[in-house]
């Protein structure tokens, strides 16, 4: 597709979702959007605003109904999932409008991270077909997508305490969180990847698609989200002390990581002898004993360069 053209050599039509609760002035938002796209000869763009009850999926969908040829998402990573697991398989381009405390997904494909050259790039940029995760709790069915990673115990715990005042530390907000679970008790975890089995005291499981969960601390290295295989780290410390060392490896990157498993798959199978919390994109969804992760490969478009 040319800048500025549709399939067909019509005019693009644009669909924004946005999550009102960060975007802030919604009026000066839309204003530097519809100003954008009006420079350039486009269209004024279709806003869709999301809601608690429906937090992006409904919005996609009407997008898509709509005959949208780009959407941009405009809201922190739940906004993002949402938008992303609904339009999955549909090819239509996502670009990303960052205007969340986390912003996991556009930090990890290294966007801007202001509006107008995040918008900018979201209408012009070049999509890449994406990887997502399909989680899905074994005792509820009920199944959710992540774009970047999910975790279970210490992990989540982390996620859940690091409230807006500590992300605005950045990398030290999230030790600080971590430092009130250094006394997490491990549970006794089965972990199987591609049916390999892993038998752990863990205290934290990490599965991720992509590998940063804040500038500074990327627990999953090798992980790529368009390569058809998600990557895990399980973590079994035996006290305080190890906790303190292994995160202390984490952030450092240290060649050697005691007390760490990690392991590449497609199809993850986590069994707890008890209920953990776990966090998908950094939501804290509650506790779950038995979960599924399972990548679906380059199912989405996102815009990334």
């Amino acid at each position: 597709m040319a800048a500025g053209e549709a399939p067909e050599g019509r005019k693009v039509r644009v669909a924004v979702i946005a999550n009102p609760a960060t975007i802030g002035d919604e009026e000066r938002f839309r204003a530097t959007i519809d100003g954008e796209l009006g420079a350039r000869g486009l269209p004024e763009a279709r806003y869709l605003l999301t809601t608690v009850e429906d937090p992006g999926a409904g919005q996609a969908r009407a997008a898509l109904e709509d005959g949208a040829d780009r959407v941009l998402v405009a809201g922190g990573d739940g906004t993002v999932r949402m938008v992303l697991g609904a339009l999955r398989r549909t090819g239509l381009p996502v670009g990303l409008l960052p205007s969340g405390t986390g912003n996991l997904l556009a930090r990890n494909l290294r966007l801007p991270l202001r509006l107008r050259p995040a918008l900018v790039k979201g209408l012009f940029g070049r999509p890449r077909q994406f990887d997502l995760v399909r989680c899905t709790d074994l005792d509820t069915e009920r199944q959710g997508y992540a774009a970047v990673m999910a975790g279970l115990g210490a992990d989540a715990a982390v996620v859940a305490g690091a409230d807006a005042r500590l992300k605005r530390f950045g990398q030290l907000g999230y030790v600080l969180a971590g430092l009130r679970h250094v006394h997490a008790r491990p549970v006794a975890s089965r972990v199987a990847v591609d049916g390999e089995v892993l038998a752990r005291d863990a205290s934290l499981v990490t599965v991720g698609n992509l590998g940063e969960l804040r500038a500074g601390v990327r627990l999953l290295p090798h992980a790529d989200g368009s390569d058809g295989v998600l990557n895990l780290l399980v973590a079994s410390p035996r006290h305080t002390g190890d906790v303190l060392r292994m995160m202390a490896g984490v952030l450092l990157r240290a060649d050697r990581e005691p007390f760490i498993d990690r392991r590449a798959g497609r199809d993850i199978v986590v069994d707890c002898a008890q209920p953990v919390p776990w966090h998908v994109d950094g939501d804290v969804l509650g506790s779950v004993r038995r979960v599924r992760f399972e990548v679906l490969p380059g199912v989405a478009r996102v815009v990334s360069a």
